[in-house]
C-alpha cells in the first residue's frame, strides 16, 4: 500500500487510447501507463469494466496518443467512452489521423503517436495488465504533456506552496 501511495504521487502522464476493430470503434484517457525500461515492453493497466478490454485482448493493436496539457477538458470528457464506445470516428470533439503502421483513427493534434501490438493480457485484481510491444513511434510536435496527480498529492503541494499548474 505504501509502495502504491508513492507511484500515486508521480504525476502521470495522460493518453488517449485508440482502439478499432469491426464492430468496436473507442477513445478514451488512460494514465497507468509507462515503458518497461529493461524488457523492452510497454504496459497499460485498465479497469476491468472498461467496454474495450475484450476488444484489445482480440485485435492485439492500440494506438497511444500524447495529449497536449491545453486539451485537458476534452480528454477528461472522453472518460465517458470507458463505460460505452464511441459510435463513429466522427464523433470525436477534435480532427483525428490515422496511425503510421496500423490506420488506427489517432488525435490529429497529438504531440507523439505509438502503436502497440500486445503481447500479454492479464486480469489483476481490477484491472487488466496489457503488455505490448513499440510497432511505431511518431514525435509530431512539442508542447507540456497532460499529466494526471492525485488530488490529495495536489492539496498538499499547494499547502507547501509549490502546487502543479492547473491547464
Amino acid at each position: 500500500a505504501q509502495q502504491l501511495m508513492i507511484a500515486y504521487l508521480c504525476p502521470r502522464p495522460v493518453v488517449l487510447v485508440s482502439v478499432d476493430a469491426p464492430g468496436h470503434r473507442n477513445m478514451f484517457p488512460m494514465d497507468l501507463i509507462g515503458p518497461l525500461e529493461r524488457s523492452g515492453l510497454f504496459s497499460l493497466a485498465l479497469r476491468n469494466t472498461n467496454v474495450s478490454v475484450p476488444t484489445m485482448r482480440e485485435v492485439r493493436r492500440v494506438a497511444l496518443s500524447s495529449i497536449p496539457a491545453t486539451m485537458k477538458t476534452v480528454v477528461y470528457k472522453l472518460a465517458e467512452h470507458h463505460k460505452q464506445p464511441l459510435p463513429d470516428w466522427d464523433a470525436l470533439p477534435f480532427p483525428n489521423r490515422r496511425s503510421r503502421e496500423f490506420g488506427i483513427p489517432a488525435v490529429a493534434a497529438a504531440l507523439r503517436i505509438q502503436e502497440l501490438t500486445i503481447v500479454h493480457s492479464q486480469e489483476v485484481g481490477s484491472h487488466t495488465l496489457f503488455l505490448g510491444r513499440i510497432v511505431s513511434d511518431e514525435n509530431l510536435a512539442e508542447g507540456a504533456q497532460l499529466h494526471h496527480t492525485a488530488g490529495f498529492h495536489q492539496a498538499y503541494r499547494r499547502r507547501q506552496g509549490m502546487s502543479f499548474a492547473d491547464v
